[in-house]
């Protein structure tokens, strides 16, 4: 169940109309104008920006990934001792 891949990211094809949207979505919220979000999520608008003409993420090379579990070996260690459960594939 850990082990499930959930919520994988992309890359919008245009950055900065995301960086726009999200300012705005949060230039409306902090006024409580919940009504144009309502709509423009509706409307599929958040879909337009991330959404079918997003980009996947680049795959990590395998020297890259390597020194990030290194770098990050004792955060995961913590994490483990935590939860009080193996996060093994995080290494792999």
């Amino acid at each position: 169940m850990a082990q499930e891949r959930v919520g994988l990211s992309t890359l919008p094809a245009s950055s900065a109309l995301a960086r726009l949207a999200a300012r705005g979505a949060a230039w409306l919220r902090d006024r409580r104008l919940y009504a144009p979000l309502t709509l423009a999520r509706r409307l599929g608008l958040k879909n337009v920006v991330f959404g079918s003409s997003a980009q996947p993420l680049p795959k990590l090379s395998s020297e890259l990934r390597h020194k990030l579990v290194l770098e990050f070996e004792p955060d995961i260690a913590y994490v483990e001792d935590l939860l009080g459960q193996s996060l093994s594939h995080w290494r792999e």
